[in-house]
């Protein structure tokens, strides 16, 4: 039993993140689509740059650049709505933990005079730097 539900939540877990990865995937085609595009405009005036002003077609190329830039403001805008949640939970995560590490270290260094049941001072020490030491693993392995 206990491996039909690790399996059920191994597979609930990939498709999971099969769905969030195709949604922002999707943001990250668009933006990838508009920032070649507009090089490629970008290109297209650069060697053709004579023709351009000798034709006097500057202001047409100049929107045109405008219009293939905000496409690509407009496809950044998109995909970093999309990734902001992932951030925030990431940094989120990373300070809760870097907090709780911070502290336990400090306390262990800061207090080493106090002992933690009342017994050898030195003991307790060990005692309190080992289990920081622990935490702080235990913690960087979770990131």
């Amino acid at each position: 039993l206990q491996v039909v539900c690790a399996t059920a939540e191994a597979l609930v877990l990939a498709l999971v993140l099969a769905a969030l990865t195709a949604w922002v995937g999707r943001k990250v085609f668009e933006l990838e689509h508009a920032e070649g595009s507009l090089r490629f405009a970008h290109v297209r005036v650069q060697r053709n740059a004579e023709s351009i002003a000798f034709y006097d077609g500057a202001r047409r190329e100049l929107h045109m650049l405008n219009q293939r830039l905000a496409g690509v403001l407009h496809a950044f805008r998109g995909y970093i709505v999309r990734l902001l949640p992932f951030t925030v939970m990431q940094k989120a995560t990373e300070s809760v933990v870097l907090v709780g590490v911070t502290n336990v270290v400090l306390l262990v260094l800061y207090f080493p005079d106090k002992p933690l049941t009342g017994v050898d001072e030195n003991a307790a020490f060990t005692a309190r730097w080992q289990a920081a030491m622990g935490v702080l693993v235990a913690c960087a392995g979770a990131v």
